[in-house]
């Protein structure tokens, strides 16, 4: 599906690229690796790949490659590492930089989540998730949660490294994170004793994660996805509606009654974005994000970006160490923590 209006989304996502490099969330703004990644993976193998703009923005995502491979967003804290794996992701899909590629593989493998031990560690099991499973941080040293979880594991998976103990791991983490109902919310599956309604956005990555694992035939992973289409045929927000299209369209079986439900909702969905993006009353719909999962979901069906060869080449993996952590931050770690607990 690669109507007018999708290859006039695609032109609109370079019109709107920052002069020196990059996207930003938003127009006008200061390039952010994010927007920049998401861009990216929705111009592959348009027009614009040979673009100034396409050339520039991986050029905007190298300067922002440390070295010791952790990625670092433009101003922002040096310990919110989640980043390195949505680059690490896109310079795979895109085929870049073979250096940089293994220094981002094997930092992020080095890269952990902290995990709770002993008789609160119990306390926590009995509230639904095992908080022994490590996964990945949004920052260095503190808990793992879902969407930079999934992010890792997507990357590292697609670096060939699938076998990995971190990997598997991981994997693990995400299932366990699901409901038994279905879906997933971002880390917890309960707050003050109430249990946590489940996510479209946390959901999707999760499942995106799991596709092609021996784990995706579980009943948690099926109940996931009857809880998605509900965010695909009575959408409350596009963008959810378009992370569930890109990960519910790789679990479609062999009947085809299903492919044209999906094919038809991609079309509805698009003609209501279109709207949107039109309309002066809703700022949020001229969203870099959102303009590139639009195109993204357009293709989904035929050449979803998502879908994992796990017959890739593994990645050669190099000596990684993580920085020490300063004495500022892990008091911040522990208030973060006794915080936390008291959520619990």
């Amino acid at each position: 599906m690669h109507s007018q209006s999708v290859l006039d989304l695609e032109s609109w996502l370079v019109e709107n690229a920052v002069p020196s490099g990059g996207w930003a969330y938003y127009s006008n703004k200061s390039a952010s690796i994010e927007p920049t990644c998401l861009a990216l993976l929705a111009l592959k193998n348009s027009k614009y790949e040979s673009s100034k703009e396409f050339a520039t923005a991986i050029t905007f995502l190298e300067s922002c490659i440390g070295a010791n491979g952790i990625v670092v967003s433009p101003n922002g804290r040096p310990e919110a590492v989640w980043v390195t794996s949505i680059v690490l992701f896109t310079f795979v899909k895109l085929k870049l930089n073979a250096s940089a590629i293994s220094l981002m593989a094997s930092i992020l493998l080095e890269i952990k989540g902290t995990v709770t031990k002993s008789n609160q560690a119990m306390e926590i099991h009995a509230k639904g998730i095992n908080p022994q499973v490590m996964g990945w941080p949004w920052s260095l040293n503190t808990f793992s949660w879902v969407e930079p979880t999934a992010w890792a594991v997507l990357s590292l998976r697609l670096a060939g490294l699938q076998d990995n103990r971190r990997v598997t791991e991981g994997v693990d983490f995400l299932l366990d994170r699901l409901m038994d109902e279905g879906g997933a919310n971002y880390g917890n599956k309960t707050v003050l004793g109430k249990l946590l309604d489940p996510v479209p956005g946390p959901t999707s990555l999760c499942l995106l994660a799991l596709n092609g694992t021996k784990e995706a035939t579980n009943p948690k992973v099926y109940a996931s996805i009857a809880y998605l289409k509900q965010s695909i045929f009575a959408p409350l927000d596009l963008e959810n509606a378009f992370w569930a299209v890109l990960s519910c369209s790789l679990y479609l079986g062999d009947n085809p009654d299903e492919v044209v439900q999906i094919e038809n909702a991609i079309k509805d969905l698009l003609a209501k974005f279109f709207k949107e993006l039109s309309s002066e009353n809703q700022p949020l719909g001229k969203s870099v994000c959102r303009v590139a999962l639009a195109v993204l979901a357009s293709k989904a069906l035929v050449d979803n970006i998502f879908s994992i060869n796990v017959g890739s080449n593994k990645v050669a993996l190099r000596k990684a160490t993580i920085p020490s952590e300063s004495w500022g931050d892990w008091c911040k770690k522990i208030v973060r923590r006794l915080l936390i607990g008291g959520l619990d």
